[in-house]
């Protein structure tokens, strides 16, 4: 290697142990303070509390959790079958191979014993020591009940040390190895917990999805509020009949609807008023779900759906809470109401001026009088009385100056 080359590399190698160094990367073993980072109005530390103070809090007897005797999860603990013929001379199965050369020794007594110096580390709050351990369980004794115990805790230790984006990693690669983990709410709970944080910390300081965090170790490195919302779908995903899925669900809506996108805001809370009808947020999901309508609505020259699906989301909110609506709450959906009529009767008045246009007066005089019978006390019904009177005597249909171009392109039925 030249000079001027190994000159580069060297300052390539400071620069980036610097930019570390000033970030803050969490792999050095300094932990985050156990108080909450942010106090600002509103926001609660994930570590502090937890939703809705149920039996999602941690058990004090950690026996529901550690390593049962002989028990194997997913299949035996044996190691993989080799790849067999062609297979294996396969680049994944050669990966395979030379990792294996790498692995530490399976032993499940050796096992055992990381574990166990791992959950002292971690009852004596040495968490950074505590997921080195768990991590070495893991490699000791993979796919087993220990396994599945150690990657739980380590998901714990980057909870109480306060790194939220790591905790969250690690929950996930839990639930994903094993779907049917036996932590299951509790995880979920914590992922809810997350997500909220999150939420919280943004609405308290917002921050661009662009923009780059290098040294706060409780907060994902760019996009937070879209990292929370995937947080709370993931909750939603993990545990659709829990009792936190509906809570997650809303959040998600709201997420949307407070960024403007109303057809995704529409979905979730469609899902909510669906899937939990016994929800505490189903009275909101309606409200904001007429409100979502009304905003996806583009105007006459576009799709009416939007406006139907409003007059019956309001038909089933009256009905399904008629002793719950307040008389302002009365007043508002009445207003509700008139706008959706309003907006229906102006759909019918583009239509009937339209074929007036194209001198069809027989099909814009019979929406003049659809107008004028669906909604006699709006003002346009009188001028749709007007435009009748205009065009009195005139004929049914324009005059046909090309006969035989209209024998050509017209349907039988309109020579007769």
């Amino acid at each position: 290697m030249s000079l001027f080359r190994f000159r580069n590399v060297i300052g390539a190698t400071l620069a980036v142990a610097l930019l570390l160094g000033a970030g803050g990367c969490n792999s050095f073993s300094r932990r985050p303070a156990e108080a909450p980072l942010y106090k600002g109005p509103g926001i609660v530390s994930p570590a502090a509390v937890d939703p809705r103070q149920t039996s999602h809090n941690e058990p004090d007897d950690k026996s529901g959790y550690l390593f049962e005797e002989d028990s194997d999860v997913d299949g035996p603990s044996a190691a993989p079958k080799s790849a067999s013929g062609f297979k294996a001379f396969s680049p994944s199965s050669i990966s395979s191979k030379i990792k294996g050369y790498f692995q530490p020794t399976r032993s499940r007594e050796r096992a055992r014993q990381l574990f166990d110096e791992a959950e002292q580390a971690f009852d004596a709050e040495r968490y950074d020591k505590a997921i080195d351990l768990y991590s070495q369980t893991r490699k000791r004794w993979p796919r087993s009940a220990l396994e599945h115990d150690a990657m739980f805790q380590i998901g714990e230790s980057y909870y109480k040390s306060h790194r939220y984006p790591k905790a969250n990693e690690a929950y996930k690669e839990l639930l994903k190895k094993y779907k049917n983990s036996r932590y299951l709410e509790k995880v979920v709970a914590r992922q809810f917990t997350i997500a909220r944080y999150w939420e919280q910390l943004e609405a308290w300081r917002p921050g661009s999805w662009y923009a780059v965090n290098l040294t706060d170790f409780s907060r994902p490195t760019r996009d937070a509020a879209g990292k929370a919302r995937a947080t709370y779908s993931a909750v939603y995903l993990n545990d659709p009949t829990g009792p936190l899925a509906d809570d997650a669900i809303m959040a998600v809506g709201n997420h949307h609807f407070v960024r403007g996108a109303y057809d995704k805001a529409d979905h979730q809370y469609s899902l909510l008023r669906t899937d939990h009808p016994k929800s505490e947020h189903v009275y909101q999901a309606y409200l904001l779900g007429i409100q979502v309508k009304m905003k996806t609505y583009q105007g006459p020259d576009y799709n009416g759906t939007p406006l139907d699906e409003a007059q019956e989301l309001l038909d089933q909110l009256k009905l399904q809470f008629a002793d719950r609506i307040g008389r302002d709450e009365q007043q508002r959906l009445e207003h509700v109401h008139q706008e959706i009529r309003r907006q229906k009767a102006l759909r019918d008045w583009h239509l009937a001026q339209y074929y007036e246009a194209r001198k069809d007066f027989r099909a814009a005089r019979s929406y003049y009088e659809k107008i004028k019978a669906d909604y006699p006390t709006n003002t346009i019904a009188g001028r749709a009385q007007q435009q009748i009177d205009k065009i009195a005597g005139e004929p049914d249909n324009a005059p046909d100056y090309v006969p035989w171009l209209t024998r050509i392109f017209e349907p039988h039925e309109r020579r007769r």
